[in-house]
């Protein structure tokens, strides 16, 4: 099940963006920062055998050429009318030999607090539309994604704007999983992370 959902996560971490920004009328305006800053306030770090690789997204969405980053958060409703919450730190031609890398992280409900983000609630939600909490990792070296998935993980929200506003925090893994579902205990993910929030989405 988790191979099958491998267009959607690209889904969601890119064309979900879009559309949020170029849908809806009510949403903020992309600022399309043409000079764009990198101070760590959007990071992911993937621990793998105690070797640690640092991921730094932009600290907001731009368009350069070819190169592109997408940091946004926003609440989807469910087809059985309860919410979730899903960000994004996405991007295509920033890191070496990667194509598009993403960070996906969503939980149920809203609000700042310790949040379950665990990929396990995808498979138990019984959703269509509901992504699950997942690194991914397209390169030029492979036909075949790098992608984990945080099976067991929690995010500290610390703030959670209205519309227009952020929603920051920091997430970490206890139990990840990789392409193929296996158990990768010698993996570990976390970082943080300060996406503006776009209006609300299905």
């Amino acid at each position: 099940m988790k191979k099958s959902l491998l267009f959607t996560v690209i889904a969601a971490m890119l064309v979900f963006v879009s559309s949020c920004k170029k849908d809806d009328d009510t949403a903020p305006e992309d600022p399309g920062n043409s000079n764009p800053t990198f101070t760590g306030i959007n990071k992911v770090k993937v621990t793998i055998n105690g070797n640690t690789q640092e991921f730094v997204f932009a600290d907001e969405n731009y368009k350069i050429n070819d190169n592109d980053a997408s940091i946004t958060a926003g609440i989807k409703q469910t087809e059985y009318d309860s919410v979730y919450t899903e960000i994004t730190m996405a991007s295509s031609g920033l890191f070496d030999h990667v194509t598009t890398g993403a960070m996906v992280i969503s939980y149920f409900g809203t609000g700042t607090g310790t949040q379950d983000i665990s990929y396990r609630l995808e498979d138990e939600s019984g959703l269509d539309n509901f992504t699950g909490s997942v690194f991914v990792l397209l390169t030029d070296t492979s036909q075949m994604p790098i992608m984990y998935f945080l099976d067991e993980a929690t995010a500290n929200i610390t703030s959670y704007g209205d519309v227009g506003g952020f929603i920051e925090g920091t997430f970490e893994s206890s139990q990840v999983s990789d392409f193929n579902g296996n158990p990768a205990p010698n993996v570990s993910i976390s970082g943080n992370f300060k996406a503006i929030r776009y209006e609300d989405g299905k």
